[in-house]
């Protein structure tokens, strides 16, 4: 029997969820969030499944369960899968030079996890809308689509939304996704200032702009096993 049928994790449902995903929280562990009706006796072959992103997103090493309850620390390297960028994250007071690669340094004051997170936070947000905005309204151009105001924000849940005034926007956290995944989100949410819906009519616009939409929209419903542990749940 798969021992991660004896994990000690909470269970909630949410109606805005379209498919079953794990979340580490700090301080809570484990959360298994599905959507309504979703059948919980099938949770132990879901986390059987998702073995090796548990292994990662929760620093499990002993094979026990045991660090479980672990909170979630600072990651050494930020992967920015959607510019090809990877930042290594120092502390000022231990700052070395990196030959060349990419650093954020951590500020003397940022002491607590809360802090440095934060910290964190608000330099990836600064980076999206450096690089996501810019990027969406090359698509706009390119594809023939138009929106208004474009915006980054840190979401838990939607990686993009578009608004009734095809105001679009994009969650920060799409900086850790593959490229071609991010460009998918781009396009959908362009497509919503159309239709603003998932009709048929809309997926058809969906595949003219982007014909490996149903690829890139699967690996979309497992793109949280990108984000680093410490960003999950906020």
């Amino acid at each position: 029997m798969p021992r991660w049928e004896h994990l000690d994790y909470g269970v909630r449902v949410s109606q805005r969820a379209r498919y079953p995903r794990l979340v580490v929280l700090p301080c809570r562990g484990l959360e298994v969030v599905v959507p309504l009706g979703y059948p919980t006796q099938q949770i132990p072959q879901l986390l059987e499944r998702k073995r090796a992103w548990l292994q990662r997103a929760m620093g499990e090493e002993s094979g026990t369960g045991a660090l479980f309850r672990e909170i979630p620390r600072v990651p050494e390297v930020l992967e920015l899968r959607a510019i090809a960028q990877q930042w290594r994250v120092v502390n000022a007071n231990d700052f070395r030079d990196g030959g060349g690669s990419l650093c954020l340094t951590l500020p003397q004051c940022c002491i607590t996890l809360i802090q440095q997170r934060e910290f964190i936070r608000r330099w990836l947000l600064k980076r999206a809308e450096e690089y996501l905005i810019p990027w969406l309204r090359r698509l706009e151009a390119a594809e023939g689509l138009s929106c208004g105001q474009v915006r980054v924000r840190w979401q838990k849940t939607l990686w993009g939304s578009c608004s009734m005034r095809r105001n679009i926007s994009l969650n920060g956290k799409l900086l850790f996704l593959p490229k071609d995944v991010v460009r998918y989100v781009l396009i959908h949410e362009l497509c919503h200032t159309v239709h603003l819906n998932h009709s048929a009519k809309f997926w058809q616009l969906v595949s003219r702009h982007e014909p490996d939409y149903q690829r890139c929209d699967r690996v979309l419903r497992e793109a949280v096993q990108w984000v680093p542990p410490l960003f999950l749940g906020d």
